[in-house]
């Protein structure tokens, strides 16, 4: 047969077209990622390929390939991108890859030796924890990938992602995200009918193709006609229509099945074609020779690919007799030799899970035995061969050597920072261990292995887990063992404390500190610190002083820089949240000198987190902004750029950002946090934090999608904000008694919290359900609703003042106290009567804090009780067009509108174009030059009000309303007032 394959593509015309849009995307530097998803054997890669050899060719573009590979079969983690960079490296020569990967090498080397000495990166990085290397990891190969596409545009194709490991799905999303501005283009292929084995990893693969492709191509079978060219292409003359009609029948329109009939015709075979697929292929299969059958086996045991001299060890034959067995399957398309390296794979996986699928049991343990001694005797230079050791010992049914070699791949996989691997490996182990008591080291689970699992399944995400084998292996070590078992007991705290077990990991911990009591002094002082940490995450702050004072006095008399600063700084926000503002700084301070001479990752990036809240409480936003990008600098001279830690810092500059009315970059910092976060740890935070910018700025359905995710489980400081940012969406979307219901949530959650923390978030709820309330008792309530409504308002306001006298601080907090004014206004606006000055004390404390939209807001309530009390138009004017400035300056819609809608009330006119230049800018963001009261005419034209309906809608004289009629038809440039009427509805004029 000479050939099996069609020479020209069919029935993909479309696609190909796709792609090459994308890759224009691409060139342009807007990085697009296209997904291309259909069946096994629908021609997922048969499509890849001519896009390279066609539209990427003639771009002069560098296309890296990397495939993934089912762990299942041994596969390595992040494999796709292990080949990706051998791939790179290749193509750009050793001095081009070294000018690029140089600076990253250290950060690479779990994953990707860079050169031959670890010194080619600098300086080298602080020690760090397993997350923090990852995120490095992660950040170096963004960084390669974009300074090499820099030099030539790129087309990153990652094949078979169905199949991806955690890490390679996790690294994917995180590349793809930050990819944006670059001159990259991303495709990836999915099998449409092979669902992920682990269902967290297709809850992950589903959220990478939702969120991150841009263009989704889904493979059709073909046509009859489709099959027809195919099958005459292949043929390279005309094919008899009942013979396409059989040959479409039975492949049902997958291409590859079709190739496969083809050539089973071709071998003579024309009568009795099977119809089902594995029939289909097994059935050529059965005309090679016995050798060729054996080496075809073996192949297929071996996995995805396979070297050549190893599948030679395995099949056991001379060599002649090998080589002929090798050429008929190469020469039937049933294996074929990869042009990079010295090794075989079939043509299709189709066909490989086939052949391994129809041996016989005996045989197939045969094989995987054969397969684990080939490999073992390489696998001292080949650390990653390890897992696939193992699957073959497994298959074997020998688990005493299974148990070994899955230990080894765990152990390899987490150096690697495959933290999903490892846990698997683990897992797979402690599974022998349990099944199988048998072997001179099955007697029961070893208390390392225990405790290095429970660590892996962590970092991994599985906390429950961890939780699990860490209980386990402290039952298991022997009550003589005191130092073993109290760090036992600290690593569970930690893990309890994940978990969200407050009570466990408080237990955990403080009995690690009685253990440790008498114990070396460097395990003491960890021990306290890490007891410390737990009770500050719960704000239990009164139990922390006695805590983390003699760890401060250890660390210091025994030269443990990096745990007195980390010891400092949990210190400093205990007297921080206590109204110790200026012991606070100066023990921050103090942390972070620590911090940078022990050049310690982890002391470094706390201390950077938690040191910008000190000019947060002082109501120095600024500050707090400035001293974030500061933390944010030190992060990226360690190469943490992606930790949690880091992007918790920007989520924080973020916030400060929003309250100083820069919103256009308080988005773009969440955006940011968003594309850097590799593991996705704070995600639902800076969601969270985008949903508050969205409501506000009127875009209510995307702050809907936003808050509607799944409860977010950050812990009750953050949880709590949660309904008061749904609060606040439901008050600017017109929902009072929804914002009061969300108010009295907030308050319930934050129950637990107290000191600083507490006091905020029971000032905004106390506020957001006055204003609420206020609302609400406008609208048609009955006696019963009322009550109801002031007596959920008088437990706000009590809690806020609670937690406002709680709070015994040695400097004033200008935001609490801005927040008390706007309480005392809103309930003067629900009780009456509404007092003006009460708002102008409002508006006044929001301005000295600069805090543009918050005055802004207590103006435009100043302006409504001025009319209210004195009917004062000339000062509510005044007041309503600076609230109108700030609104239009922000893109605050909700306020604009409530602004124009209380204008209309009091017939005040707001769009003076000789005297305002808010209303002019307004005019010219419409694109016709309408007024806001032409808009209003406008929406009445559209729902068909005659001019007098229109002049006693709005207050005014026919004969002005007849004026502006008249102006918009000329300003829209339409003949009447029906094609007015159209083009508003058309172009959307009245969202304007």
């Amino acid at each position: 047969m000479s050939r099996v394959q069609s020479p020209v593509l069919i029935g993909r015309e479309a696609e190909l077209a796709t792609l090459g849009r994308a890759l224009t995307d691409g060139l342009s530097g807007h990085a697009a990622t296209v997904v291309i998803l259909g069946e096994a054997g629908i021609g997922k890669t048969r499509l890849v390929e001519e896009f390279m050899r066609g539209p990427v060719a003639a771009a002069d573009a560098l296309g890296l390939v990397g495939g993934c590979l089912d762990l299942g079969s041994g596969g390595v983690p992040f494999a796709p991108y292990l080949e990706l960079l051998r791939h790179l490296r290749r193509s750009l020569g050793n001095d081009r890859w070294m000018q690029i990967a140089g600076p990253v090498a250290e950060a690479l080397a779990p994953l990707f030796p860079v050169g031959s000495s670890p010194a080619t990166s600098g300086a080298a990085l602080p020690a760090a924890s397993e997350d923090i290397r990852r995120a490095r990891l992660f950040g170096g190969i963004l960084d390669i990938l974009v300074a090499a596409a820099e030099i030539r545009p790129l087309v990153v194709i990652i094949e078979d992602i169905h199949w991806a490991d955690r890490s390679s799905l996790e690294l994917t999303a995180f590349l793809v995200r930050n990819f944006r501005s670059t001159r990259i283009t991303t495709v990836m292929t999915s099998r449409s009918d092979d669902p992920a084995h682990d269902p967290g990893l297709g809850d992950l693969l589903s959220a990478l193709m939702r969120e991150a492709v841009n263009q989704r191509i889904e493979l059709r079978r073909l046509t009859r006609d489709e099959v027809r060219r195919q099958a005459e292409s292949i043929a390279d003359s005309p094919v008899p229509p009942d013979q396409v009609a059989a040959l479409h029948r039975r492949s049902g329109g997958n291409p590859f099945l079709a190739e496969e009939l083809i050539a089973l015709a071709a071998s003579g075979d024309r009568t009795s074609v099977p119809i089902a697929a594995r029939d289909i292929l097994l059935a050529r299969l059965a005309m090679l020779s016995p050798d060729a059958q054996a080496l075809v086996a073996a192949a297929a045991i071996g996995g995805t690919a396979v070297g050549i001299d190893r599948l030679r060890s395995v099949v056991d034959l001379a060599h002649d007799a090998f080589q002929v067995a090798m050429i008929e399957a190469v020469g039937q398309a049933i294996l074929i030799r990869r042009p990079d390296d010295d090794a075989m794979e079939f043509r299709h996986a189709l066909s490989r899970e086939a052949v391994a699928g129809d041996l016989l049991a005996g045989e197939r343990r045969r094989l995987h035995g054969r397969w684990a001694g080939v490999l073992e005797t390489v696998a001292e230079h080949e650390p990653t061969l390890a897992g696939e050791i193992a699957r073959h010992w497994a298959a074997a049914e020998r688990a005493d050597f299974a148990r070994r070699w899955y230990l080894a791949a765990a152990r390899a996989a987490a150096g690697n920072l495959a933290f999903d691997a490892a846990a698997m490996a683990y897992e797979r182990a402690i599974d022998l261990y349990r099944r199988d008591p048998t072997g001179p080291d099955a007697q029961r689970v070893p208390t390392d292995v225990l405790a290095q699992a429970a660590s892996t399944m962590r970092f991994s995400g599985r906390i429950v887990e961890a939780v699990v084998l860490a209980q386990e292996h402290l039952v298991a070590l022997p009550a003589s063992d005191v130092i073993a078992r109290s760090l036992a007991l600290e690593r569970l705290g930690i893990y309890r404390a994940e978990l969200g077990d407050n009570d466990g990991a408080l237990a955990a911990t403080a009995e690690a500190v009685e253990l440790l009591r008498d114990g070396p002094p460097a395990a003491y002082a960890r021990a306290l610190l890490s007891r410390a940490i737990c009770l500050v995450n719960l704000v239990r702050l009164d139990d922390v002083p006695a805590i983390i004072e003699p760890a401060i006095e250890i660390a210091a008399r025994y030269g443990l820089v990096a745990i007195e600063s980390m010891a400092l700084c949990q210190r400093g926000l205990v007297r921080l949240h206590g109204g110790d503002v200026s012991g606070a700084s100066e023990d921050f301070e103090r942390s972070r000198d620590l911090a940078i001479a022990s050049d310690d990752a982890e002391a470094i990036l706390l201390i950077a987190l938690d040191r910008p809240f000190v000019p947060d409480v002082l109501g120095d936003f600024d500050r707090a902004i400035e001293v974030a990008f500061e933390g944010i600098k030190m992060a990226e001279r360690i190469g943490a750029i992606g930790s949690f830690q880091t992007i918790g810092m920007i989520a924080n500059a973020a916030a400060w950002l929003f309250m100083r009315g820069r919103w256009d970059e308080a988005e773009e910092q969440l955006l940011r946090a968003q594309r850097q976060d590799a593991l996705g740890r704070t995600r639902d935070e800076t969601l969270l934090a985008q949903a508050r910018i969205s409501s506000h700025r009127g875009r209510f359905a995307e702050a809907r999608s936003l808050l509607s995710r799944p409860e977010f489980g950050l812990g009750a400081q953050v949880d709590s904000f949660h309904p008061i940012i749904a609060g606040e969406l439901a008050l600017l979307a017109g929902d009072a008694m929804a914002a009061l219901e969300a108010a009295a949530d907030a308050l319930q959650r934050s129950a637990p919290i107290g000191s600083l923390s507490g006091l905020q978030q029971r000032a905004e709820a106390a506020v957001l359900g006055a204003t609420a309330a206020s609302a609400a008792v406008s609208t048609r309530l009955d006696v019963a609703e009322r009550r109801r409504v002031r007596r959920v308002v008088q437990t706000l306001v009590e809690a806020f003042h609670e937690a406002e006298a709680s709070w015994k601080a040695d400097q004033p907090r200008l935001e609490t106290s801005a927040w008390r004014h706007e309480l005392a206004a809103s309930l003067s606006r629900l009780d009456g009567p509404n007092d003006p000055e009460m708002w102008a004390a409002a508006a006044a404390a929001w301005t000295a804090l600069r805090v543009p939209y918050q005055a802004a807001w207590s103006t435009l309530r100043h302006a409504e009780a001025s009319m209210d009390r004195r009917g004062d138009r000339t000062q509510a004017t005044s007041l309503l067009r600076a609230a109108m400035q700030t609104a239009v300056a922000l893109g605050a819609d909700p306020l604009r509108r409530e602004i124009e809608a209380l204008a209309r009330r009091a017939r005040i006119d707001m769009a003076d174009d000789d005297e305002d230049p808010v209303a002019r800018k307004r005019m010219a963001a419409d694109g016709h030059g309408l007024t806001s009261r032409e808009r209003e005419v406008l929406a009445l034209i559209v729902a068909g009000r005659s001019n007098r309906e229109i002049a006693e809608i709005l207050f005014i004289s026919p004969k002005t309303a007849g004026a502006h009629v008249g102006n918009i038809l000329g300003k829209l440039g339409v003949a009447g007032r029906v094609q007015a009427a159209t083009m508003a509805m058309r172009d959307g004029l009245l969202e304007k």
